[in-house]
C-alpha cells in the first residue's frame, strides 16, 4: 500500500507536468497597427522587452509614412516632390526626387523581361480608367482604353540617377507603382530594423508579410497564414512556417466591382487592358526579397501558369527559396518547389488536446473494470500481493488518474485565456476606446465617416455591423489575446480593432 501511495504521489505531480509541457511557454507579444498607409492596414510585430517596442514602431511607421508619400502617384505634396509631381510634369521637365525613389527604379531596372512585360510602373493612363471605374461601377468605354494603351510604354521613364531625376516623356503617360511600392516599401524596412538591431519581427503591409529570424515564443519559424480567397470570413487557406522571407498574394476578391453580372477585380492585364483573366483565384509567392515577392505575385495572377512556372524556375538560381502557391478556381492548390509545407494542427493547440484526453476517460474507466473483474489473468502476482488490486486501490488510483487528465485542463476549459487583455479600437492610427475583455460589452464607433458596432462578448472582439461599403470587418473573425499580427480593420472608416495582452504598452 506505501509503495502504491508513493506511485500515485508521484503521477499526481508528474503528469499535469507533462501534459502543461505541451503548451509553449509564452512570452510578451507586441504589435501596432495602423490603417491607410498604401492603402491598406500596415501592422508589426515582435517580442521583447515593452519599452524598446514604442521607438522602434514610432519609427518605422514614421518611415512608412514617408515611403506612402514619396510613392503617391495622384495627390501632389506642397513639401516633397512625389510621384505624382512627376506625373505632373509629364512631357514638360524632368523632377528632381528623393534619392530613395531613384533607387526604387534601378531596381526594377533589374528585374526579368517577362516581368516587366506584364506589370511595369508606367501604366497609369491605364489603371486611373479603372480605378476611377471602380468608383462609378461602371467599366471604361473600349476608345478610353484604347486611347490609353498608346501610353503604358515603361520606356516613356527617363532616370537619371546623377542628377537624381525622373521624367516621362510622354505627356500623356502616367506613373503606377501599386505591384511594387509595397514590397520595397518591406525590403528599406527591412535594412531599417536591422540597424536597430531587430533580429526578430512581423511586418504584414497589406498582404506582403515579411518573417524575419523566429518566434521566440515558440523557438520556432514563425506561423503565416494565407487567406482563402473562396471564403468571405477570411478564413486560411492554411498555415505556413516562414524565416526570412516574405509571403506576397495577389488576388482578386478584394477591390471589385459587378457590372451587369460580370466581376471587374482591380488586377489589370496590360496584353488585355481588362482584369486579367486569371486561371487562379489567387497567388502567393514565397521570396528572400520583399520587393520581388510583391511584383511576382501580380506576374504570376495574370499569367498562365506553364509561363510563370518557367520564370520561377528562371529566377530560382538567384534565391532557392522563391516559389508560389497557387488556388485554383476550383479551391485546390498546387505549388511550386520549394513553398513552405503547410502546417497541420497540432496535440498542443487549443481544444485539441483536452478533447483527446476526455476521449480517453471512457477507454481507462473501461480498463480499470476490466482488471478489476479479471485481475488474475492480468496480473499473475496479485496472489503474492492480494491487496494490490483491492477495489478500494483501484478507486483511489482511478481517482488520481482523473485528477491528473483533469487538472491541467482547467486553465483551457473554464481559465480566462483571452480576457485578461484589451481590445484597441483606433482612428487614423489614434486610440479613441479601450474594452476589457473580460467583460462583455458593445461600443458604437462614430466617425465623420460612418459607423461600427463594436462588441465584446466571451473574451474575443468583433464588428457586428457596420455601414460601410463592402463589410469586410463584419465578415473579419473574433480576436481574442491569442492572436498575433489579427486585426480588424475598417479602410473606408479608418479604423482598426486590436487586442493588446495585459502589461504590453
Amino acid at each position: 500500500m506505501k509503495r502504491l501511495l508513493i506511485l500515485t504521489v508521484a503521477a499526481f505531480f508528474l503528469l499535469p507536468s507533462l501534459f502543461s509541457c505541451t503548451k509553449e511557454q509564452s512570452s510578451p507579444f507586441f504589435k501596432r497597427t495602423e490603417v491607410g498607409l498604401f492603402d491598406t492596414v500596415c501592422t508589426f510585430g515582435t517580442t521583447g522587452p515593452g519599452e524598446d517596442f514604442t521607438p522602434i514602431a514610432d519609427a518605422l511607421f514614421e518611415e512608412l509614412a514617408r515611403l506612402d508619400l514619396l510613392f503617391d502617384c495622384y495627390e501632389e505634396n506642397e513639401t516633397v516632390s512625389n510621384l505624382a509631381t512627376v506625373n505632373a510634369m509629364a512631357g514638360i521637365a524632368p523632377v528632381k526626387v528623393d534619392a530613395l525613389l531613384i533607387d526604387f527604379f534601378l531596381y526594377i531596372d533589374t528585374l526579368p523581361p517577362a516581368l516587366l512585360e506584364k506589370v511595369h510602373p508606367v501604366t497609369g493612363a491605364l489603371t486611373i480608367l479603372w480605378k476611377n471605374a471602380q468608383k462609378e461601377g461602371v467599366p471604361p468605354s473600349k476608345e478610353a482604353l484604347h486611347e490609353a494603351s498608346a501610353h503604358i510604354n515603361y520606356r516613356h521613364l527617363v532616370i537619371d540617377a546623377q542628377a537624381s531625376t525622373l521624367y516621362l516623356t510622354d505627356p500623356a503617360a502616367r506613373l503606377d507603382v501599386g505591384a511594387f511600392a509595397k514590397g520595397f516599401a518591406a525590403k528599406h524596412c527591412a535594412a531599417l530594423l536591422a540597424d536597430r538591431g531587430v533580429e526578430n519581427y512581423l511586418l504584414d503591409l497589406g498582404g506582403n508579410i515579411s518573417a524575419k529570424g523566429y518566434d521566440p515564443r515558440t523557438k520556432k519559424m514563425w506561423t503565416l497564414g494565407v487567406d482563402d480567397p473562396a471564403r468571405e470570413d477570411e478564413s486560411a487557406l492554411g498555415i505556413f512556417p516562414a524565416t526570412d522571407c516574405t509571403l506576397s498574394t495577389t488576388a482578386g476578391d478584394k477591390r471589385f466591382f459587378v457590372y451587369q453580372g460580370k466581376n471587374y477585380h482591380h488586377v489589370i492585364d496590360p496584353a488585355t487592358l481588362f482584369p486579367a483573366d486569371s486561371e487562379f483565384l489567387s497567388v502567393t509567392v514565397c521570396a528572400a526579397d520583399p520587393a520581388l515577392a510583391d511584383a511576382l505575385s501580380t506576374t504570376l495572377f495574370i499569367l498562365p501558369k506553364e509561363e510563370g512556372q518557367a520564370l520561377i524556375k528562371d529566377l530560382r538560381s538567384a534565391d532557392p527559396t522563391l516559389s508560389a502557391l497557387y488556388c485554383k478556381k476550383d479551391g485546390t492548390l498546387f505549388s511550386t518547389e520549394g513553398f513552405p509545407k503547410k502546417e497541420g494542427p497540432s496535440l498542443s493547440d487549443n481544444g485539441i488536446l483536452p478533447a483527446l484526453l476526455l476521449l480517453l476517460l471512457p477507454l481507462l474507466a473501461c480498463v480499470f473494470l476490466l482488471i478489476i473483474k479479471n485481475k488474475a489473468r492480468f496480473m499473475p502476482f496479485v496472489k503474492k500481493h492480494p491487496d494490490f488490486f483491492s477495489k478500494r486501490n483501484l478507486l483511489f488510483l482511478g481517482i488520481v488518474l482523473l485528477l491528473c487528465i483533469l487538472l491541467p485542463l482547467l486553465p483551457s476549459l473554464f481559465g480566462s485565456k483571452g480576457k485578461s487583455g484589451e481590445a484597441v479600437i483606433r482612428y487614423r492610427g489614434q486610440t479613441v476606446k479601450t474594452l476589457p475583455l473580460k467583460e462583455d460589452c458593445e461600443y458604437l464607433f462614430s466617425c465623420p465617416e460612418g459607423e461600427n458596432m463594436i462588441v465584446v462578448e466571451g473574451g474575443k472582439v468583433f464588428v457586428s455591423s457596420a455601414d460601410c461599403q463592402g463589410g469586410d470587418c463584419v465578415k473579419s473573425p473574433p480576436l481574442d489575446e491569442s492572436d498575433g499580427l489579427s486585426v480588424i480593420a475598417c479602410l473606408p472608416h479608418n479604423m482598426t480593432v486590436t487586442v493588446k495582452r495585459e502589461g504590453a504598452p
